[in-house]
């Protein structure tokens, strides 16, 4: 499970979001849906046979930022800076910064959801299922 997944689950449990190391860390997130779109594309095109594809979205964002936006738009909650647990500062992959040039180039595919939306769709997908999920 990636972070995103355990901090969505944080934050409609009521839960503290723990945000590892700083909050500086910088990331690239895309939205399910144009992920799978993505995946559409590259399957039914000739130009993606023996291919690999980066998805990325346009704006980087810190995990701080990250944290701040889903205590908004879940309207409350709280994040915390912890020290990295050892295991996971092993692990961690530092700044990720997506480079979807090729697949916009190749398959016309360009993110379509941004960070603010996709958060929102998910937050309140799994506020109504979360009965489901725990």
């Amino acid at each position: 499970q990636t972070f995103v997944g355990w901090w969505v689950r944080q934050i409609v449990e009521g839960q503290a979001l723990q945000i590892f190391g700083d909050g500086r860390q910088v990331r690239d997130f895309n939205y399910v849906d144009d992920v799978v779109e993505a995946l559409l594309l590259a399957a039914t095109s000739d130009a993606a046979v023996g291919e690999a594809f980066n998805l990325g979205s346009a704006d980087s964002t810190s995990l701080l930022d990250l944290a701040k936006l889903m205590v908004e738009l879940n309207g409350g909650g709280e994040c915390e800076i912890v020290a990295f647990p050892d295991r996971r500062k092993r692990i961690d992959i530092g700044d990720f910064h997506g480079d979807f040039r090729k697949a916009h180039n190749e398959l016309g595919w360009q993110p379509r959801v941004g960070l603010r939306g996709g958060l929102l769709r998910t937050l309140e997908y799994y506020k109504e299922h979360l009965q489901h999920y725990v």
